[in-house]
């Protein structure tokens, strides 16, 4: 079994200093050339009190106290109040949604806040759900599902001509997220999109699409 330095006695070894308890001048001098000095591990780890370790020790106490006070200086501040919600009524909200369903024949995008005092009709239709109410309810029309065709197949041209009476009425072009529309048998845009993706169109290219086919005639 092999014996460590201290063990053996041997000196200008760190083990001896460390270990055995030596300070003779070779074994410290050992020690001072395997300290990191000027660190806080010279300081914690190794033990070392000269005036670099000592200083770096210090050093790091101030920086740790100045630390802990500016945390608990951020705790103690309040935090910033999170931004009022929309105060609304049902009465304020279904004159709003008269009259852009008057405007614009069509119930309000989601991220739209015309004629609404304050937030969108998004929040504002998240708002009546809590309360049991919804757009079509507010304007005495009934849902969507009892309006939709039973009978209605789907075609290029339909979704085309539905596009274009869109477009006459609000003066762009339909959007996978605008809602329900006679044309299309009482179904939405979204659903029209779909049909299209399945053959290879989408909503944006059915114009030019068309007018191509139109010009092959």
């Amino acid at each position: 079994m092999v014996n460590s330095p201290h063990e053996l006695g041997i000196h200008g070894t760190v083990d001896m200093y460390r270990c055995g308890g030596c300070r003779c001048e070779a074994c410290t001098a050992a020690f001072m050339r395997s300290v990191p000095h000027g660190t806080l591990s010279g300081s914690r780890h190794h033990g070392c009190t000269c005036e670099r370790c000592v200083a770096a020790r210090r050093s790091y106490g101030r920086a740790h106290a100045c630390t802990i006070q500016s945390l608990g200086q951020v705790a103690a501040e309040p935090s910033a109040a999170p931004p009022p919600r929309p105060e609304w009524s049902v009465e304020q909200i279904r004159d709003a949604l008269r009259n852009y369903h008057d405007k614009h024949g069509a119930l309000p995008r989601r991220a739209s806040s015309e004629g609404l005092p304050r937030g969108t009709w998004g929040a504002a239709q998240k708002w009546l759900r809590g309360r049991g109410l919804t757009f079509r309810g507010l304007l005495g029309m009934a849902a969507w599902r009892e309006h939709t065709a039973a009978k209605f197949e789907w075609s290029i041209d339909v979704i085309h001509a539905a596009a274009r009476a869109f477009s006459a009425r609000h003066q762009r072009w339909p959007t996978s997220k605008d809602g329900a529309m006679p044309e299309l048998g009482g179904r939405t845009w979204g659903r029209a999109n779909g049909w299209l993706r399945g053959q290879g169109l989408t909503l944006a290219t059915l114009a030019s699409a068309m007018g191509r086919a139109q010009g092959r005639e």
